[in-house]
């Protein structure tokens, strides 16, 4: 989230949205040396941390890291989630990505956005009186995804980097051996950078709204 669209959702807090981070997983393999409960602690905590920069409500599903499913529970969890923040924009993931969990991510999200006002569908809190609009983000590194959409982060690019650095446990790429990046930070910067040249900006986040009835309406839903 931090890489591909914390820029824009400061920008909306800014303008006075409440926002709601989520994550479907807490990636709790993704570490060599730290144990899935520690890693699970330890990356709740730095999420929270990274919400709390701009006052945003922080939220993990718990689905299970490396093996996410596009399922009824996965759906439900997000439908519920989606209701209780009175969701009208969504930003998730691009249905390409490296990930397979990323890709599932989006499935969920294009599944969840049409459910959310279905009252046939049970959750705690009440149905959405409609259907959010539902925004794809840039993929990582802007591998084999065109753009419709740029949203000039250059004053909010210092508050999605300090967002970034809450995440100790992810900045160095020290598991990929043949990375030609130091980290996350210069890979942030270099896409914002050139998100922003495509854009006539010095950085920039990329979008494309999901082409999909009745989750798509007319208007600039980014700010």
């Amino acid at each position: 989230m931090e890489l591909l669209c914390a820029g824009t959702l400061a920008k909306y807090v800014q303008q006075g949205a409440r926002v709601w981070i989520v994550t479907m997983s807490v990636g709790e393999l993704g570490h060599k040396d730290i144990t899935p409960a520690e890693l699970s602690r330890i990356r709740r905590r730095e999420a929270s941390e990274s919400a709390a920069l701009i006052g945003a409500e922080y939220v993990c599903l718990y689905e299970q890291a490396e093996y996410m499913q596009d399922n009824s529970d996965a759906r439900n969890k997000l439908v519920e989630v989606l209701r209780r923040a009175k969701a009208d924009v969504v930003l998730t993931q691009s249905p390409v990505d490296y990930h397979l969990d990323h890709m599932n991510t989006s499935k969920i999200a294009h599944s969840a956005t049409l459910s959310a006002p279905i009252p046939q569908i049970l959750t705690e809190s009440k149905p959405l009186v409609q259907h959010p609009m539902l925004i794809y983000c840039d993929s990582l590194s802007g591998l084999d995804v065109q753009p419709t959409h740029y949203v000039d982060i250059t004053s909010t690019f210092e508050t999605k980097l300090a967002m970034l650095r809450c995440h100790k446990t992810q900045l160095k790429m020290e598991y990929w051996a043949e990375a030609p990046l130091s980290g996350l930070e210069e890979m942030m910067e270099i896409q914002a950078r050139f998100r922003g040249l495509q854009s006539g900006v010095k950085y920039a986040e990329a979008f494309r709204p999901a082409l999909a009835w009745p989750r798509f309406r007319a208007g600039n839903w980014l700010p």
